[in-house]
């Protein structure tokens, strides 16, 4: 509800019907003539709180009143906290149990959190052979097999290029022949870095192979 201030003369905003001033300080000067400090800024006791309550429960916010603090929260910057800040957090969060401990995670949440995973390109499960293959170890069984075969293809004889190790027993076949399940397993399976299951070929023999990136599940 818009009405006109008895004193300013200025529109306001109110839910009260028999409102007639802006402010406090509108309404204390029409009547005593009295200019009343803003409180802009002061802290209120707990009885004037509970009272404000009572008076406003059951009112709702116009739509207007509502667009004005949407519009004064983006103009907000928010500030990143502080290195001083961010100790004081956690020093006092210290010692206090945490609300989401042993609290089991609903059906519908395990879905939502699926659903985001499956759609979002960069968060996906990385398979097993891929990480096996990130490893030290494998970079390091892969330079002992080029070593081994003086950096020549072994298909088309040719010397250095883009060269691959590949295994004449299929990698993931090793994996499952094994019961390879976690990359501790891996590391302990003498077979997947034996150097005689390696052989060094360029790109263009590799993919003649029958095993050049088979889709086969781990």
């Amino acid at each position: 509800m818009i009405k006109i201030c008895f004193h300013c003369g200025n529109q306001f905003d109110t839910y009260n019907k028999k409102a007639r001033y802006c402010s406090s300080q509108c309404y204390h000067y029409s009547k005593k003539g009295i200019i009343m400090p803003s409180r802009k800024g002061q802290f209120q006791t707990e009885i004037t709180k509970d009272k404000i309550r009572k008076a406003r429960k059951g009112t709702h916010l116009l739509e207007t009143t509502k667009q004005k603090i949407r519009d004064k929260r983006k103009l907000q910057i928010i500030k990143p906290f502080s290195i001083i800040h961010k100790k004081n957090i956690s020093e006092a969060l210290k010692g206090r149990p945490s609300l989401n401990k042993n609290v089991p995670m609903k059906e519908e949440q395990k879905k939502k959190i699926a659903e985001t995973l499956r759609n979002k390109p960069g968060i996906r499960k990385t398979k097993l052979y891929e990480q096996i293959r990130m490893l030290p170890i494998y970079i390091h069984w892969r330079l002992k097999v080029f070593i081994r075969d003086n950096f020549t293809c072994q298909g088309c004889r040719r010397i250095g290029g883009e060269l691959q190790a590949h295994h004449i027993k299929s990698f993931s076949d090793i994996l499952k022949d094994n019961n390879i399940k976690t990359i501790k397993e891996a590391l302990l399976c003498e077979e997947l870095w034996d150097i005689n299951n390696g052989v060094t070929l360029c790109i263009d023999c590799h993919k003649e192979t029958d095993s050049y990136f088979s889709n086969k599940k781990i």
